[in-house]
């Protein structure tokens, strides 16, 4: 039963559909050691019982999901109620015998959280410093939080995972494409494909997909039955009714109280709470498979090993036939190694030293998207994917050493969000952030803001890749490849300062010159500068780049004049700057940037990125760590048996 189990869960749609979010499935394996540590602590298993539960909370935070780790939490809180009162409710003793038991382990239990989540805050604090500052700072609204939606019509999909259709295996369907179609032509394609067709609002395979097999749902079911009769198993059979209606969402209505929780909404895809609907089928699973293994051998010993044998076997091939084909499989070599478009941008910048960015001009995905149809999913040739490697899309380009200015990532300051439905106020810093190259796919000439012209001027074409049909057109694209002539480098000195609390709308500005004049954002009142700056010419005087490290940036300037160092990497909190050893203030700059006020004549300016939230966490993780040692001591020391002596009598 329990090699059943563990099977289950292993290989359930969730953690299979989800194998490619690595943080997700790494913090979804301690979940089930999180319910093992409370059943443990509740029986008063050994004096190591809450320090067991304790590291596996750090563990969870420690891997990294929080939305998996907040879940897993709650409901482990639930779950720890249902053990106090279960307990309770319990014959053998009288109520008020049981409640200094009850409360015991639940005081335990909420002390032991307590010093895991210390354990882990040089994990936590730096990712709630991050939120603090990004776009989820005060959670979202309902509609948000729980705009994925899971109707009732999709709990067929635990029993017919591809009963909306494979995302993978795209096919042909006739039908209109928009309403627009007769009207706009282009919108008119020679075939649909049609592959995961979700019901009601939009949703991901993955993130609706519980799929645990057949065999485990039955075994599931006799499990529940078996397990109420032996009082064994309630609590997941419970835990199971409460993740299914929490994944309903509006459909049942209970989310609407969980979603008064504080951090709750800070959430999306709700659906993720699946994981807690297949933990409890993966349990009462293994219950079942023990029990109906027990009644077999009981009668026929034979038939029964083979059952036991049988079970986890046929479970695992039940899921790998219905899903063992979602991820697709690529020589890694062939992913590695540099595309096409790198090559041409290191023979573009062949001789040159400087630092430089790349931009990709497809915030839609056009290209990967136009592959993934070219390919029909994933399940046949996946050369059509090849293509989109050359467009360097955002996290790829980490693999190649390519500094780009895109992002994909949740977690980001909101200070670095730019408007997508204005072309020159998206593209019009581009110069100014130190972007020499753009990668673009649609066969279109690029002509930007340039400051010091005061025009636009178009960018110098440096090369063309073929590019793939466009799926339903009969027509192909290219890949181009831009040169920026104007492109400012990633630091330099600026003669006047203006503080804007509108930067962005400023920068997209006409007759706006980065060279001339840096725009400050000041988030606190009263943090302005003293001196702006008085001069208004372009100052010529380059800055060396001395060492560019991740965390550390050296800079030296021999400025003419007092000035404005400007350097176009990502403001944030945690960085601190020293000019000649003495710290100074940095101020965000431009939007998104940073700058920092510097005297006349030669310095050095260092950037350094110190995390003061990470060694905070690290002096409270420290203490955490005296404290549980502390505390397992106590609770070995007080389950210790005392000997006692025995004195001779007196006379």
């Amino acid at each position: 039963g329990g090699l059943l189990a563990g099977v289950v869960f292993a290989f359930s749609g969730f953690l299979i559909t989800h194998l490619k979010h690595t943080s997700l499935v790494e913090t979804s394996a301690w979940v089930p050691a999180l319910f093992l540590a409370l059943e443990r602590l509740r029986r008063g298993q050994g004096a190591r019982a809450p320090i067991v539960l304790a590291v596996v909370v750090a563990l969870l935070w420690y891997a990294g999901h929080p939305q998996i780790t907040y879940y897993a939490l709650m409901f482990g809180a639930l779950y720890a109620l249902y053990l106090g009162v279960a307990a309770l409710l319990a014959r053998g003793q009288a109520p008020k015998d049981k409640w200094p038991a009850v409360l015991g382990f639940g005081g335990r239990a909420l002390i032991a959280v307590v010093l895991g989540t210390a354990l882990a805050l040089p994990q936590v604090l730096p990712t709630m410093e991050l939120n603090r500052v990004g776009p989820r700072a005060q959670g979202t609204d309902y509609h948000y939080a729980t705009w994925n939606d899971y109707p009732l019509s999709y709990l067929e999909l635990m029993i017919r995972p591809m009963a909306l259709g494979d995302p993978g295996e795209l096919r042909e369907a006739t039908g209109p494409l928009h309403p627009e179609m007769f009207t706009r032509p282009e919108l008119v394609a020679k075939e649909r494909l049609v592959g995961f067709q979700p019901t009601g609002r939009p949703n991901l395979f993955w993130e609706v997909t519980g799929y645990v097999g057949i065999l485990a749902l039955l075994l599931a079911a006799v499990g529940l039955v078996a397990g109420v009769r032996k009082r064994r198993g309630v609590g997941m059979g419970l835990l199971l009714v409460l993740a299914t209606v929490l994944v309903l969402g509006e459909h049942a209505g209970l989310i609407r109280v969980f979603c008064l929780l504080p951090g709750f909404t800070s959430f999306r895809h709700h659906t993720r709470m699946l994981l807690f609907v297949d933990l409890p089928l993966a349990v009462l699973a293994g219950l079942g498979a023990t029990a109906l293994v027990g009644w077999i051998r009981q009668r026929w010993r034979a038939i029964g090993v083979v059952a036991a044998v049988a079970m986890p076997i046929v479970s695992l091939l039940d899921v790998y036939i219905a899903l063992g084909d979602h991820n697709p499989k690529i020589d890694p070599s062939r992913w590695l190694e540099p595309p096409e478009m790198v090559r041409r941008i290191e023979a573009a910048q062949a001789g040159r030293h400087d630092l430089y960015r790349v931009a990709v001009l497809d915030a839609a995905g056009f290209v990967f998207a136009n592959a993934y149809r070219l390919a029909r999913g994933w399940k046949h040739d996946l050369a059509p994917y090849d293509r989109a490697r050359d467009m360097i899309y955002p996290d790829s380009n980490l693999l190649y050493g390519v500094s780009l200015l895109n992002q994909r990532i949740a977690l980001y300051p909101v200070w670095t969000q730019v408007d997508e439905a204005s072309p020159r106020l998206r593209m019009g810093p581009m110069s100014l952030y130190n972007v020499r190259y753009a990668i673009e796919p649609f066969n279109q000439d690029i002509r930007l803001p340039t400051p010091s012209v005061g025009v636009d001027r178009k960018w110098n074409l440096v090369a063309t890749l073929p590019g793939d049909q466009i799926q339903g057109f009969d027509e192909r694209y290219e890949i181009r490849l831009y040169e920026n002539p104007d492109v400012l480098p990633r630091a330099f000195l600026v003669p006047h300062a203006r503080v804007s609390s509108s930067a962005l709308w400023d920068i997209g500005k006409p007759g706006f010159d980065p060279r001339r004049e840096v725009l400050l954002s000041v988030d606190a009142p009263g943090s302005e500068p003293s001196w702006l700056g008085t001069q208004t010419e372009p100052i010529t005087a380059p800055v060396n780049v001395v060492d560019y490290e991740p965390q550390r940036v050296r800079l030296e300037v021999d400025a003419p004049e007092r000035c404005w160092l400007f350097l176009s990497d990502t403001y944030y909190t945690e960085w601190e700057a020293r000019l000649d050893g003495r710290q100074v203030p940095i101020y965000r700059a431009n939007q998104a940037g940073r700058a920092v006020e510097v005297p006349a004549g030669a310095h050095v300016v260092e950037f350094r990125y110190r995390p003061r939230a990470f060694e905070r966490g690290l002096a409270a993780a420290f203490a955490a760590l005296l404290g549980l040692a502390g505390w397992g001591y106590l609770e070995r020391r007080a389950r210790t048996p005392r000997h006692a002596t025995t004195e001779p009598a007196g006379d």
